[in-house]
């Protein structure tokens, strides 16, 4: 298709003194992405520092649940370390991550045995959890003089 102006007459040179006509409806809209401070972070981490005596002494569990399950603790943890000591471990959020009721309330006997945990339970509501760091290492160290 030839271009021409908007008076109809063919040109050697379109573009000389040449007006446009645009159909609105061809025209891509730019419209700038609304920010609202901070992107989300949908990622998921698990918040440090984590002593390497306590994630061994959950090794020292057999199987799978509980290593998943205290990854799991540490992660709330780091999410709730700015407000409170106590959190609770609903069976909702253990599901997520393929770990059932029955299996979360004994691997968390296990590691209340263990001392690498506190439980307080209520009848009816999750446990209420305070993660307890190991003795040998201290959780926040000096750097010498």
């Amino acid at each position: 298709m030839p271009l021409s102006n908007s008076s109809g007459e063919d040109d050697d040179d379109v573009f000389n003194d040449v007006e446009w006509e645009v159909d609105p409806s061809q025209v891509l809209s730019a419209k700038q992405p609304k920010r609202h401070g901070r992107v989300p972070n949908r990622a998921r981490f698990i918040h440090g520092p984590i002593s390497l005596e306590w994630i061994l002494c959950v090794l020292t569990l057999p199987g799978r649940t509980p290593i998943k399950l205290a990854l799991l603790i540490r992660h709330l943890e780091g999410l709730n370390r700015k407000t409170r000591t106590l959190f609770p471990l609903s069976n909702k959020f253990v599901g997520r991550y393929g770990i059932d009721r029955h299996a979360k309330s004994r691997t968390l006997k296990k590691l209340q045995s263990l001392g690498l945990i506190a439980i307080e339970q209520r009848p009816g509501c999750a446990p209420l959890i305070t993660v307890i760091e190991t003795r040998n290492e201290p959780r926040h160290r000096r750097r010498p003089n």
